[in-house]
């Protein structure tokens, strides 16, 4: 006989998502039992089914930030989970670079960030659910079908960033984007993160099954985590939450067809929008670069995948992309394959964030600035962008660097570059230019590739054909 309880996904402390219709669902013990739950003054019930499961929805809920008791009862059993607020829950998905924890970062560059840990407070109402890819490999059968459950629930459970022994834990990325989001609502707005990251995972990882075959992926030879395994073990048993929206960080992994990733995501998102059953919307973080040229050894490739997480905005609906390639690995740093400086890209995110869905802040000022359309003419080129604040500006020296037009042979040669005016840039020094790119370098800061808006957000790496 299974026992009456929630599924691991929820719990104590979680954060339930305000204003909609939010699921609860978890294991009953009979068939046709009737379960019933109440949280504070709302009240909701599901039946459970053959597989010894069962959903039910609470209404629509104003954020609460005074800890309330779940309890679900089937009129022999009672069951309480305490501790619980209303609010936003965000997803937190992608490989090493979200899965990232802030000791890590204070290992990699030494106590970067000790006074951001215990800057937190349980005032901030910041819960998140941590689960990494360990979780995932340590059961390997848990990767071969979609789970009901968390694969590690005494690890990965809901618990509150702010106490002293789940803090450094924590996604960094997911910390300062939390924290600023939370902070710029007053507090008044409970924050859950809902960590689905594993390290070096590639799309044909985090993808669910039924993608496998349409996306033409093999398991490639001497790989030990299966195709879709870290989505079954690590999305499936959270697919029903609801939900506010979605982070991603990833795309090292995706060299091997980087022309294909824009379409690869659009494909992975909308399908996970169905089973969320939310038109969410998604914000990935454009790849860092580095200024190792080991490190940059292994990732030849990067600069494509940049472009193809750019032109996901123009494929994708409801979704945006911050840059963190000024931001990459420097020397000193121990690890050079996982930049450090997660705070500047989560208060990117948090910007974007804030401005779209929350109306803090004016959309125009709070992404990277990007092409929107443009003009190739005999002797010249002519991009207009969006995003750019008050007007385009070179970040740091006195000319725009970072730009280089396709030659007639196919060959990329270095333009001058000049500011027309506050959203258009013109660049001559190819005659019939095929195409045009930016930030095609391997460390593409301020040095060396320098278009930015007036609030300081680099230009996003792309490349743009002549039609």
């Amino acid at each position: 006989m299974s026992e009456l309880r929630l599924c691991t996904a929820l719990g104590a402390h979680m954060i339930l998502q305000r204003e909609t219709n939010v699921r609860l669902w978890g294991k009953g013990k009979r068939e046709g039992d009737v379960v019933y739950a109440v949280f504070g003054p709302y009240e909701t019930y599901g039946i459970v089914n053959n597989k010894l499961e069962w959903e039910a929805f609470l209404p629509p809920m104003p954020a609460n930030t005074v800890p309330e008791t779940l309890v679900i009862s089937d009129g022999e059993d009672r069951v309480a989970y305490d501790d619980i607020l209303v609010g936003d829950v965000w997803v937190i998905n992608g490989q090493s670079n979200a899965e990232y924890c802030l000791d890590n970062c204070n290992y990699n560059r030494p106590d970067i960030y000790a006074e951001d840990i215990d800057s937190l407070t349980t005032e901030d109402n910041i819960r998140i659910v941590l689960q990494r890819r360990g979780h995932a490999t340590m059961d390997p059968n848990k990767m071969l079908t979609p789970q009901f459950d968390l694969p590690c629930p005494e690890q990965s459970s809901w618990r509150d960033v702010a106490t002293a022994e789940n803090r450094g834990t924590a996604s960094a990325l997911a910390f300062f984007f939390a924290r600023k989001v939370s902070r710029a609502l007053k507090g008044r707005v409970p924050i859950g993160i809902v960590q689905v990251a594993s390290s070096g995972s590639p799309m044909m990882e985090l993808i669910m099954p039924e993608l496998v075959s349409p996306l033409g992926y093999t398991k490639p030879e001497k790989e030990d985590i299966p195709l879709a395994g870290i989505y079954n073990a690590l999305m499936a048993p959270i697919q029903k939450m609801t939900i506010k929206g979605m982070l991603f960080y990833q795309g090292e992994s995706e060299q091997r067809a980087p022309h294909a990733y824009a379409y690869q995501l659009k494909w992975y998102v909308e399908e996970l929008r169905k089973r969320f059953e939310i038109d969410f919307p998604f914000y990935q973080v454009q790849l860092a670069s580095h200024n190792d040229m080991e490190v940059n050894k292994l990732w030849t490739r990067l600069f494509p995948v940049r472009c193809a997480q750019n032109n996901l905005m123009d494929i994708l609906d409801n979704s945006y992309t911050v840059t963190a390639i000024d931001i990459g690995s420097r020397v000193g740093d121990k690890d050079m394959a996982h930049p450090p400086y997660k705070q500047p890209v989560g208060e990117r995110l948090a910007t974007a964030v804030l401005a779209n869905e929350y109306g803090v802040g004016d959309p125009e000022f709070s992404l990277s600035p990007r092409p929107c359309h443009w003009r190739f003419d005999e002797d010249k080129i002519t991009v207009h962008f969006d995003f750019v604040g008050d007007g385009l500006v070179v970040l740091k020296g006195e000319k725009l660097t970072g730009f280089e037009a396709m030659t007639q042979d196919g060959k990329y040669k270095k333009v001058r570059a000049r500011i027309v005016d506050e959203e258009t840039v013109e660049f001559r020094g190819v005659k019939n230019a095929k195409a045009l790119r930016y930030a095609c370098v391997p460390d593409a800061t301020w040095e060396h590739a320098n278009l930015g808006s007036s609030t300081e957000l680099p230009t996003l790496a792309f490349e743009i054909f002549d039609k």
